[in-house]
């Protein structure tokens, strides 16, 4: 069952002109783009979608869904049609396993990522024919690593490889340490790169008085605290951000800073009473679980707001989404969209409730994913139209 809204009218000329000095000045003025729902559905053909795991857009704004449920992948039209499926469960050629998210590179192979390989796929007139599998301990080639098997590889277009996420665990250390590793696609390793140290999110610490130690109770960070997030390009460029405050800095693929991104006048929504209330109780759940094994969780404060910023990510196009936290019971979510110098592009708006996160933007078009009723994952079209400027 799908439902379809009045299309907005498209949009051209969405980037500035160049020039734009980098980092958004208070009171500029940049493009406001509203988006609205233009279709939205639960099935791909006649199958319900289990768990929507990862979406990717096309050149034809055409989106791969990954059903991570099922092992199967659909390559899905704007018209909300099935073009073509492929997948099952197993080891054999083309047999999926555990997937969690997919890539498309710049000759439009279509790169999934596994628990324990990535698998590549080409794309013909009517099908999708497996090309080739990459087994993680053969490009990883070191028995101390292991791959995040839930993080996306990041195509890069200039060179056609892909970045690989893996860690090292040394010793009893809960921290590990990350790199990137970039191969190619015979799974040959192009150069192994130093993953950017990452500011500390506010975690709730153990403390183990008798022994004395004290570390993270993972995964638990303080409801409502700030979080750090790592977005990165195709051409390997990069953002950090903590969202203590809106402060985002974009990197070369060195490390070097190009571009700091600063709003100090966006607030975080302020922390409700009921939220609050939740918090608290979660936080003395916490506690209870701690000194049962001899620790405790020191005073916990939870913040009067939310963090300004909600996440970041990079669309098909580069372009840098800083997505904001939604206020009390505003019915849009929005967030400010960059071009890799820090320029200011737009400012989006969407229905709240569609997450974007997933990158799967071109143009003016957004795929998205919504929760239904009963929350059952619906794929979401949404369209962008020009509403003037805004500061």
């Amino acid at each position: 069952m799908a439902r379809t809204t009045t299309a907005l009218a498209a949009l051209t000329g969405l980037l500035l002109a160049a020039g734009v000095p980098a980092g958004p000045a208070n009171g500029q003025e940049v493009p406001l783009l509203v988006g609205s729902i233009q279709l939205e559905t639960e099935f791909a053909g006649d199958e319900p979608f289990g768990r929507i795991s990862w979406l990717t857009i096309t050149a034809e704004e055409e989106v791969w869904v990954l059903d991570g449920s099922a092992n199967v992948f659909y390559l899905i039209g704007v018209d909300g049609q099935v073009v073509t499926r492929f997948g099952r469960s197993g080891d054999g050629p083309g047999d999926l396993y555990m997937p969690c998210c997919l890539r498309v590179d710049a000759t439009g192979r279509l790169w999934v990522q596994g628990m324990t390989r990535l698998d590549i796929f080409r794309r013909t007139a009517d099908q999708v024919v497996f090309e080739q599998r990459l087994l993680n301990e053969a490009f990883l080639g070191d028995n101390s690593l292991m791959s995040f098997g839930a993080r996306p590889p990041v195509l890069l277009t200039e060179s056609n490889t892909a970045l690989v996420q893996a860690a090292r665990f040394l010793g009893n250390s809960y921290s590990p340490e990350i790199l990137l590793v970039e191969i190619d696609s015979r799974g040959e390793t192009v150069r192994r790169w130093a993953y950017p140290e990452m500011p500390e999110p506010d975690w709730i610490m153990y403390e183990f008085p008798r022994r004395g130690e004290s570390r993270p109770f993972i995964p638990q960070m303080l409801p409502h605290g700030s979080r750090s997030y790592l977005a990165r390009s195709s051409k390997a460029m990069y953002a950090l951000v903590t969202t203590t405050a809106y402060e985002v800095t974009v990197h070369d693929p060195d490390g070097a800073v190009v571009a700091r991104i600063s709003r100090p006048e966006v607030e975080g929504p302020p922390v409700t009473a009921s939220e609050r209330n939740r918090a608290e109780a979660q936080v003395r759940q916490w506690d209870q679980n701690a000194r049962r094994v001899g620790g405790i969780i020191p005073e916990v404060t939870i913040p009067a707001r939310k963090p300004p910023i909600d996440r970041i990510w990079f669309d098909a196009e580069d372009r840098l989404w800083v997505s904001l936290g939604v206020h009390g019971d505003a019915v849009m979510s929005e967030a400010d969209v960059y071009d890799t110098t820090g320029a200011p592009l737009f400012r989006a708006q969407w229905p709240r409730g569609v997450e974007l996160r997933h990158g799967a933007a071109r143009g003016t078009v957004a795929w998205g994913i919504v929760k239904g009723p009963l929350d059952e994952p619906r794929l979401a079209l949404i369209r962008f139209g020009d509403q003037g400027s805004r500061q």
